[in-house]
């Protein structure tokens, strides 16, 4: 039973730094698209920043 709990426990964390670096490398690539990028997804210079400049432990 306590091997169990080790394994959803690590299970878990594995699947939260997975989440993290996602948000990482997300986040870096927003940062650096360019103007004409960024209409093409529809996003403003605001939304840019916000999004880029949060923390990668952030949703």
């Amino acid at each position: 039973m306590r091997g169990m709990k080790a394994l959803v426990w690590l299970k878990r964390w594995q699947t939260c730094l997975r989440q993290w670096q996602h948000n990482y490398r997300s986040r870096r690539l927003l940062a650096s698209m360019t103007d004409h990028q960024l209409k093409d997804i529809g996003l403003t210079h605001g939304e840019q920043y916000r999004e880029s400049s949060k923390p990668f432990w952030h949703r």
